[in-house]
């Protein structure tokens, strides 16, 4: 004896219309509570965002008041004079014109460069 797979009847498609219905109206359920499910948990991370947002902006309220009390309390100074040896204000200013020197090399190469770029553009516009 050879076992054989039980037949099943047939649904007619009226049947297995009403089936996927089933199936479907139970998956719709599903979804549904799902969704809900997700809509509250949104919620939550929403009011936890907005009561770290409140406690941040009542932080920042709080160090702009500080920050107001600090500069209102901040005196004003004014340097009269400053006492420096000569010895030590030579080579400052060597230094410092050193700098200058390098500094104005680069500037008139850089406008130069600009000049340059500029007549090579506008040049033809202009009669010399």
């Amino acid at each position: 004896m050879t076992s054989q797979p039980p037949q099943t009847a047939q649904k007619n498609p009226v049947e297995m219309l009403q089936d996927q219905v089933t199936l479907l109206a139970h998956i719709h359920q599903t979804q549904q509570e799902q969704l809900r499910f997700l809509a509250t948990d949104i919620y939550r991370a929403q009011q936890e965002q907005l009561q770290v947002l409140r406690s941040l902006s009542e932080q920042l309220a709080s160090l702009q008041v500080e920050v107001n009390q600090f500069a209102q309390s901040v005196s004003r100074v004014q340097v009269e004079d400053f006492d420096m040896p000569f010895t030590s204000m030579v080579p400052f200013l060597l230094k410092r014109a050193f700098a200058l020197f390098i500094v104005s090399v680069i500037l008139g190469f850089i406008g130069l460069c600009v000049f340059f770029a500029f007549m090579t553009f506008a040049g033809p516009y202009f009669r010399f």
